[in-house]
């Protein structure tokens, strides 16, 4: 067994390593996350001399997604921008790691094989896309179930202070770890029956946290669409939680579904004595959490993926309960060492797939680093078929490319109007009321442009100068090319090009449309993903 939790440090030991193993590490959100804490320090600490102060604003409103950006923006003056990223990653490993050791530990004590399988949990799909946030409020989660789950017989008020604290800064962390603590802590409450003060104590410390989630929701003008296929669902669970890059490795086709199976056997093989304990209870909770995974839209609050974060969840829960069900104990070896050769395998293919993404990221920040310091433009995505081949990203379950303009921004010290981060509303920082609502929908069209986005952008720049256009793309069409002047010598095979944009009357004639669908159009995009 010893042995086994050696194994396990030292797979945590590599996991971590692979984000310091390259010049450029980044994920799919994590330069937007980089971005936005470095405006949030910006205007904080230089607000009169920033070139942020015109356009941008620090939220004062009660938001979740407030944690990993003061993290990074600490990050940010010690390691600078090219390596807090990595600082934030390893962070969250080491986060999540220890917390589903101490949550196992409350149950039974953390033995090997619960360590080996905080090696798998924490290898999900969210951490390499960059969804920072939500999975530190996961491990946050994790972490407050376990310190409950141990002084869960002493509910007094002291306790149940320190529950409501953690569950506020939770909430201020991400929105869903929120929701799920307040439903984990009650169901844990109830089902170790302490008598009704203690229930009632423990209700008072969710109080908080639910009045902000509540007013969160209250605030929320988009739509959200209660219409659940459950059916659907059920069938593409979990969807793509432990999805890294295409193929049986990468996808760990052999894990989860053996990882699901060893819930199921942990759930269905409790002996009484062990369901009336917390084992009990969180058995329920992942029940619960498949009910969420299986009736909340995947889209809404301004949130995406929604329903793989319940997924993940249901793993989370189950996963804990396995090597702490005894009749389960005596297949613990057998089942770490596949748990630790499946995880092995699929760090060998992220090594690799780092080390490619970060020569593209080196080729794409040097094309940037033609822009002046200080520069506000935008960035315009176009496909680029033969770099995904060059650098396999195509082969991936996100795209670390999505936003990299943002860490490029950082390093000159420019504004990136088309980050989506300010324009979705639940971040630290977002647009001044200058910039209205359809033109910041307008903005994230860029991310992908369809016909009529361009003019667009025209629209924009009626009331508000932007100086360049970052251009995502192999081959931008001409209508991206009218509209500026290269800078720099022209490279066939670049898949990026910075733009000088010219003055809309060197332009020629461009067709602006300010019809009322258009804007309404253009500001439905707040609708979509915020991380």
């Amino acid at each position: 067994m010893k042995l086994l939790a050696y194994v396990s440090v030292a797979i945590l030991a590599f996991q971590i390593y692979i984000p310091w193993s390259v010049p450029h590490f980044v994920t799919q959100d994590g330069p937007s996350h980089v971005y936005t804490a470095f405006v949030t320090k910006d205007l904080l600490f230089h607000r009169h001399v920033s070139p942020y102060h015109e356009l941008y604003r620090v939220q004062k409103t009660a938001l979740p997604n407030w944690t990993g950006t003061l993290i990074l923006a600490g990050f940010l003056g010690v390691f600078g921008p090219e390596r807090a990223e990595a600082f934030l990653m390893t962070l969250c490993l080491l986060a999540g790691y220890g917390a589903i050791a101490y949550c196992a530990g409350a149950l039974s004590g953390a033995t090997a094989g619960a360590l080996m399988m905080g090696n798998w949990l924490t290898q999900s799909w969210f951490l390499w896309a960059g969804f920072y946030n939500f999975y530190l409020g996961m491990a946050l989660l994790m972490a407050l179930v376990g310190f409950f789950i141990r002084h869960q017989e002493n509910i007094n008020q002291r306790l149940a202070t320190l529950v409501a604290v953690a569950m506020v800064f939770i909430f201020f962390t991400h929105l869903i770890p929120a929701v799920l603590a307040a439903v984990a802590l009650f169901v844990i409450g109830a089902w170790a029956r302490n008598g009704w003060g203690a229930l009632a104590r423990l209700t008072a410390a969710i109080v908080p946290t639910a009045a902000l989630v509540l007013a969160y929701a209250a605030g929320f003008h988009g739509r959200v669409l209660l219409q659940p296929d459950t059916r659907a669902a059920f069938l593409s669970f979990p969807r793509n939680t432990f999805f890294y890059a295409s193929g049986w490795v990468g996808e760990m086709r052999v894990l989860w579904p053996a990882g699901l199976c060893l819930i199921v056997a942990a759930i269905l093989l409790m002996r009484r004595t062990e369901w009336k304990s917390a084992r009990g209870a969180l058995a329920v909770m992942a029940g619960i959490a498949f009910c969420f995974y299986l009736l909340i839209p995947d889209l809404g609050f301004s949130g995406s993926v929604v329903k793989m974060r319940f997924a993940w969840a249901v793993f989370l829960f189950g996963g804990i309960l396995v090597y702490s069900v005894d009749r389960l104990r005596r297949f613990q070896v057998a089942t770490a060492v596949i748990i630790a050769a499946s995880v092995l395998a699929q760090l060998a293919v992220a090594a690799r797939q780092v080390r490619q993404t970060s020569a593209a990221a080196g080729i794409y920040l040097a094309a940037m680093d033609q822009l002046p310091e200080g520069a506000r433009f935008v960035r315009v995505r176009y496909p680029a078929p033969l770099a995904a081949r060059e650098f396999e990203t195509d082969r991936l379950s996100f795209d670390p490319l999505l936003h990299l303009e943002a860490l490029g921004a950082v390093r000159r010290h420019a504004v990136d109007l088309s980050d989506y981060q300010s324009a979705a509303g639940i971040f630290s920082v977002a647009f001044k009321p200058k910039v209205s609502e359809g033109q910041s929908g307008s903005l994230w069209g860029l991310e992908s442009p369809e016909a009529g986005t361009l003019a667009g952008l025209d629209w924009v720049r009626e009331s508000i100068p932007i100086d360049y256009a970052v251009v995502f793309g192999e081959e931008p069409p001409e209508e991206m090319r009218s509209r500026g002047k290269l800078v720099g010598a022209e490279v066939s095979e670049a898949f990026v090009r910075v733009y000088r944009l010219l003055p809309a009357a060197a332009q020629g004639p461009v067709k602006i449309h300010h019809s009322a669908e258009f804007i309404a159009a253009q500001a439905g995009q707040i609708e979509l993903a915020g991380k």
